[in-house]
């Protein structure tokens, strides 16, 4: 009875003076459980439980990536109205993938029969590939993270994410402080399960610059070592770049990853090598918005590009290199940037850095391109070659006759 009037007069005093009045901590909506578990790329499953006093009529799941706002709004289907209510959500991961690693928020909202309402603290947690046992090691703001590996390999990555990232910011003239990962897959095959490669199986890495994340395949194998260098700055370069600037062309990007890189990759040189040689360099401006899918395509990309950024850092040295990344800043287009930043075009670029290269040309190349000519020396060279018997013979000849006319003469 008292609860009652209690409850009544709480109500017309706070609608006729706007007064809050305290409820009573045993008439509140109280929570039970609140939990979120998933299996990687499959599903994931939030589950709620909470009672009242009065009837619950409503529940309401807000949830996505953090700081995005709700993404996904949802009353779960098993959702029944009741003092006390047991909610479930499952979310198909399957066919709405959220990015690996990446930081993920959700809260309830949860309405009785009285009006009241109960919003519940958004809970932030990171969707990481829970497929593997990740060992982990972290010094200043960036962290490694391995499986089926001894610690060792992690002490050498993070050393080598040290160096790179500290390098690659002196380059940038300083990088933001933002927290780094780095997640170690063991096989291209583990990686193509977390990342979204987009059928390009052959890619080492993908960096997401916004949440300072990246995935990165390293062989179990005796390229590891070699493999930890080059693929490490390459990604950590996406991620500072990223930072710093943006609407990079391809080219740019990629090119600036692969001159970070402490050690190229073997097929680097020879494959631009080979394109110098065949005449098939790619035009960079096809280069703007994307690589080719075709791997050896796609190598050539890389190669072409780092070998440019180069070029520009020798040509017009850091400065020019650095007013390139602010002008691609304030104007996305490709062409355009290079013209701003250096006052030259793509294409005229593209020529300087071709006659910069050293000039190699394929002998087959010079025997189709000067057949005709060949062929006229050749013959000439076989007329010689098939005189030269006759030669001494007619000499010889020559001799005899003077010494026969000789002999005449003096008989007479």
């Amino acid at each position: 009875m008292w609860k009652e009037r209690f409850s009544l007069l709480a109500v017309v005093l706070s609608t006729l003076g706007g007064i809050v009045i305290p409820v009573r901590a045993d008439d509140r909506i109280t929570v039970l459980a609140d939990t979120v578990q998933y299996q990687f790329g499959h599903q994931m499953v939030f589950h709620l439980e909470v009672i009242s006093p009065a009837e619950i009529t409503q529940v309401v799941l807000s949830y996505g990536p953090a700081g995005k706002g709700d993404t996904f709004k949802v009353q779960p289907a098993d959702f029944k109205p009741g003092t006390r209510v047991l909610a479930n959500h499952g979310h198909d991961l399957a066919g709405q993938r959220f990015q690996t690693s990446s930081e993920l928020e959700y809260h309830w909202t949860v309405v009785d029969a009285r009006g009241q309402r109960l919003t519940t603290t958004p809970v932030k947690f990171i969707y990481e590939d829970n497929r593997f046992d990740w060992g982990r090691l972290e010094a200043d703001g960036l962290t490694v993270a391995w499986y089926n590996r001894p610690i060792t390999f992690g002490r050498t990555a993070l050393y080598v994410a040290q160096q790179a990232r500290a390098r690659i910011a002196e380059n940038l003239r300083g990088a933001p402080q933002q927290p780094i990962r780095l997640y170690i897959y063991a096989t291209a095959n583990d990686l193509a399960g977390a990342a979204q490669l987009g059928g390009r199986e052959w890619v080492a890495g993908q960096a997401y610059s916004k949440s300072g994340v990246s995935l990165i395949a390293i062989p179990e194998d005796q390229t590891s070592a070699r493999e930890l260098q080059r693929v490490i700055p390459h990604e950590l370069s996406h991620l500072l770049v990223g930072m710093v600037s943006s609407n990079l062309p391809y080219w740019l990007d990629e090119g600036l990853a692969t001159d970070n890189e402490e050690l190229h990759a073997p097929s680097a040189d020879p494959t631009l090598e080979a394109a110098v040689v065949q005449g098939k360099l790619l035009a960079f401006e096809r280069l703007c918005k994307s690589f080719p899918a075709d791997p050896q395509q796609a190598a050539l990309a890389y190669a072409q590009s780092g070998s440019l950024v180069s070029f520009i850092r020798g040509r017009y040295g850091p400065d020019g290199l650095h007013k390139l990344l602010a002008t691609y800043g304030d104007n996305p287009d490709c062409q355009a940037g290079v013209l701003t930043a250096l006052g030259i075009s793509l294409s005229n670029l593209q020529a300087e850095w071709e006659m910069s290269r050293p000039q190699h040309r394929d002998p087959f190349d010079l025997i189709r391109a000067n057949g005709a000519w060949l062929a006229l020396w050749l013959g000439s060279c076989l007329i010689v070659l098939l005189a030269l018997p006759f030669v001494p013979l007619r000499r010889k000849n020559t001799v005899r006759n003077e010494q026969k006319q000789a002999g005449a003469k003096s008989s007479k």
